[in-house]
């Protein structure tokens, strides 16, 4: 990945923010997803699925943004208006900008967003709930889970698991296994009352006298 300067008006940064307040749109949400795009302009390439731009425009998509030429798609000025218009379309009246991430396509979600702006060359902004404005669901969910969100699963996961190795959990762990096998000595305690010591020998018994009776050989 890059080096990410610490100029305070870079003059791609100065232009992304413009872009986003033209369009109504966070400036973290914005600057977020030019980062996560093409790390803030400084790896632009043209992707395996036909993306170009600093804003990773695919050609159908760009087009219905008037990016309809691979020259227009890669033109920093052009892309953050139209990735602008885009988010603020798909965010709708909710102003839901986690379902505008999701809509983008990145398959990253809004806190990854938001996470992701924080690095922006010039200190980055202030990437948390607070930028979006009043009035949003920040923990609005993402259709794919981000990589943070992901993490954050996998170790609640390690968490539940190591809560059984603390000496409280050994303990309910011990307590099931004690009730279990004393469940199952209850059974057979009560199996040998009923039936003696041999619980199947009466079965095999009158199953024997059913034989030799219906051959005419009582017992």
């Amino acid at each position: 990945m890059a080096h990410r300067g610490a100029l305070a008006d870079r003059p791609d940064i100065a232009l992304v923010k413009a872009a986003a307040a033209k369009h109504g749109v966070p400036e973290d949400v914005l600057l977020g997803v030019y980062g996560l795009e093409s790390t803030f302009g400084s790896n632009p390439k043209d992707s395996s699925a036909g993306a170009q731009g600093p804003f990773q425009f695919e050609p159908a998509t760009g087009a219905g943004y008037g990016l309809d030429t691979p020259a227009k798609r890669r033109n920093l000025s052009l892309a953050a208006d139209a990735a602008a218009r885009k988010l603020a379309n798909d965010a709708g009246p909710g102003h839901d900008w986690g379902a505008a991430i999701r809509k983008y396509g990145g398959g990253y979600s809004l806190a990854d967003v938001l996470a992701e702006a924080k690095h922006a060359p010039g200190g980055g902004t202030t990437g948390g709930p607070e930028s979006l404005g009043a009035g949003v669901d920040y923990s609005t969910p993402g259709a794919a889970t981000g990589v943070a969100e992901e993490l954050k699963r996998i170790a609640d996961a390690f968490g539940a698991f190591a809560g059984l190795l603390t000496p409280e959990g050994m303990k309910r762990i011990l307590l099931i296994v004690i009730g279990g096998v004393a469940t199952l000595w209850a059974i057979q305690q009560l199996s040998k009352s009923l039936f003696g010591a041999n619980p199947v020998a009466p079965v095999n018994a009158a199953a024997k006298a059913s034989v030799l009776k219906s051959v005419g050989k009582a017992p």
